[in-house]
């Protein structure tokens, strides 16, 4: 992972067991997010005092049932600390067990599938 305008901070995980979990599920549903996460420079956007994300490639079906997928993360004194990566509910569900595909969408709940034929009938998808 590498930061915009930042080339030599040091990055560390506040808890990496949970956050290579998460990457092993976006691994699975998201390619293009991983590959963002190790390959690409990431923007950080602040969103308070020493708190960022830095948003990850995501489609946009994906971001109309889900959301965003980025990277919650605390900068300060040259160290990047990531946090988590949400969307969380999303994550956990996907490392649990294989998610069901709708249409080529993952669903992790059954409100998620009522949500992707809302936004079907509303010709959004």
């Amino acid at each position: 992972m590498k930061l915009k305008g930042m080339p030599k901070i040091r990055i560390k995980f506040q808890d990496e067991n949970i956050i290579k979990k998460r990457i092993s599920t976006l691994r699975v549903y998201n390619m293009s997010a991983v590959k963002d996460f190790y390959f690409k420079e990431l923007e950080p956007k602040k969103i308070e005092n020493d708190l960022y994300k830095l948003e990850l490639r995501t489609n946009e079906i994906f971001k109309l049932v889900y959301g965003q997928i980025y990277i919650l993360c605390e900068i300060k004194d040259g160290i990047c600390k990531v946090l988590d990566i949400e969307p969380k509910r999303f994550l956990e569900k996907g490392f649990a067990s294989l998610l069901e595909i709708y249409k080529g969408i993952p669903i992790a709940e059954k409100s998620d599938l009522a949500k992707i034929k809302i936004l079907e009938k509303m010709g959004r998808i």
